[in-house]
């Protein structure tokens, strides 16, 4: 699915393309409403810092931040609307809904809410909030430790995947937060290794180099 209502800043075009491809892939995993709305800003060092100063007071940059509003809504809600099969433990049903879409590669897929009675609901949860990503932290981060740290694209890969999942309603506040949400990122990681196998178009690698 083609999700109009995503809009990213602050990359050259080429990441500004790649990244796209991802969180269309990674909105359409989770099942996301067809009129979703999210922001995805690149950043620099010192206005992530900023910011993270002002709204998280840490008064140091990080690599991402996710502002969201479906923090607002319970996250069994979240899950009653965005569930996806998966969650029951397979792997093949939502990666099959992902690629039907990446096969085209740029044309819409007509889409929307069916149930009447969730379309409001759904109404309150498509505007996922703002993501800010921080190239420069991600690349001092590495620098400094570079055997703790993963490369940059595969470390970007990560972060967007899991700044997504925050906008998406997932937490690790607790334990089993923690744990629910990691299993979700390893259940994802896999299904777009796979996509990337079978349509490298539909979701080519991150490139790093065109950003520097």
């Amino acid at each position: 699915m083609i999700f109009r209502g995503l809009t990213i800043a602050g990359a050259t075009p080429t990441l500004r393309r790649e990244v796209r491809h991802l969180i269309n892939l990674l909105l359409t995993l989770e099942h996301a409403p067809y009129d979703t709305r999210l922001n995805l800003e690149f950043v620099s060092l010192a206005y992530m810092r900023q910011i993270n100063c002002k709204y998280k007071e840490s008064d140091r940059p990080t690599d991402v931040l996710t502002f969201t509003s479906v923090g607002k809504a319970d996250r069994f809600v979240n899950h009653l609307l965005f569930s996806d099969p998966l969650e029951g433990g397979d792997d093949d049903e939502g990666t099959d809904a992902a690629l039907a879409t990446s096969r085209e590669c740029g044309v819409a897929v007509a889409a929307g809410p069916t149930v009447l009675k969730k379309s409001a609901i759904r109404a309150e949860l498509v505007d996922l909030g703002d993501i800010f990503v921080s190239l420069d932290y991600m690349r001092l981060r590495y620098r400094r430790y570079p055997s703790t740290t993963l490369p940059l694209a595969p470390y970007l890969h990560a972060a967007l995947v899991h700044a997504t999942l925050h906008a998406l309603g997932y937490d690790h506040k607790n334990p089993e937060l923690l744990q629910h949400m990691a299993r979700r990122e390893q259940q994802l990681g896999r299904q777009l290794a796979m996509i990337a196998r079978q349509h490298p178009r539909c979701l080519p690698p991150l490139n790093m180099w065109d950003s520097m």
